[in-house]
């Protein structure tokens, strides 16, 4: 191995662990199949109990695989910022314990990195991948672009994993707000765009995120309460009155997808109870509008088949 990929790489893939023995595998495999060498993995077992510690020490004959362990559990922003601290390469990429890369990930994004030197931040859509089937998100049309704060929140691409200069976070001391663990990844760009940062979205899929039901309704309300917190917090720095209406509307979006699991579980005084604000109601006006229009071609479901073999297979 080439002594400059660890002494000099040029990503720093941050992995927060938690009990995530089950998925790590695919993870890991991802990594070191990167097509690209010049990385490092920085692992952040955050208080597991389970044997994630012991699936990655067995990969770390490969001296590009790091691993940081913490006692007790202190959460995803905790993590990822431990790992922002131990980052040696100029570009961050974030990736979550129980997904995985295609193979040629990197080397793409080396590539567009330097083709378009005048961005802090890159990303591209990602597969949802489930037990046969996926989907891409967020299924933007006219990509590759630029895209601007407006963007982000209008289309709520809060779940994108982009890939982040870190001497930009570093000139604005940009880091993850430790105090919450639903939508860090949302608050952190947010921060970033308000510094000066420009983002290019392109129109590839090289990121494979895992579709699991992990107690739905109570991530849906934590969600709800983290987003409405952090509107509250944007909204008053804001002169763009697009963008603040587009906070509302994400606020309100949040809340609709909790009302939605509260009626799905029965509890359906309290759904009509959520849906009852005039931002709610224009929420549902546009989703059902939406459907009416494009129909399944929205969100087109796709055959594992049409992955890559080697992405397929870590299913």
């Amino acid at each position: 191995m080439n002594a400059k990929t660890v002494a000099d790489p040029f990503f720093s893939i941050i992995i927060p662990v938690y009990n995530a023995s089950a998925y790590l595998e695919d993870c890991l495999k991802s990594i070191l199949h990167q097509s690209f060498p010049d990385w490092e993995a920085i692992f952040i077992n955050d208080g597991s109990t389970d044997d994630s510690a012991v699936i990655i020490e067995k990969t770390m004959s490969d001296p590009r695989i790091r691993l940081t362990c913490h006692d007790t559990n202190r959460g995803p922003s905790y993590a990822r910022n431990r790992g922002l601290e131990l980052a040696r390469a100029p570009w961050i990429v974030l990736l979550d314990a129980d997904d995985w890369m295609a193979d040629s990930r990197l080397i793409h994004f080396h590539s567009l990195i330097m083709s378009h030197p005048e961005y802090q931040l890159v990303a591209d859509q990602y597969a949802f991948v489930a037990d046969k089937e996926f989907w891409i998100f967020p299924n933007l049309h006219f990509l590759p672009r630029e895209i601007y704060i407006l963007d982000f929140i209008r289309h709520n691409l809060g779940s994108l994993q982009p890939i982040i200069s870190r001497s930009f976070l570093l000139d604005n001391s940009i880091k993850y707000d430790e105090t919450i663990s639903f939508s860090e990844d949302f608050d952190l760009i947010i921060k970033i765009f308000f510094a000066g940062a420009r983002f290019y979205l392109d129109n590839t899929y090289t990121y494979y995120r895992r579709a699991r039901d992990n107690s739905l309704s109570r991530t849906t309300e934590n969600h709800y309460s983290v987003v409405q917190n952090l509107a509250k917090q944007y909204i008053p720095m804001v002169d763009d009155r697009r963008i603040r209406n587009s906070l509302k509307m994400r606020v309100a979006s949040s809340r609709f997808d909790h009302a939605k699991d509260k009626w799905f579980n029965g509890q359906y005084l309290s759904a009509i109870r959520r849906m009852l604000s005039p931002y709610c109601i224009a929420v549902l006006i546009k989703t059902i509008t939406r459907r009416l229009i494009f129909g399944n071609r929205y969100k087109r479901l796709r055959p594992l088949s049409e992955l890559l073999p080697v992405e397929r297979g870590r299913n």
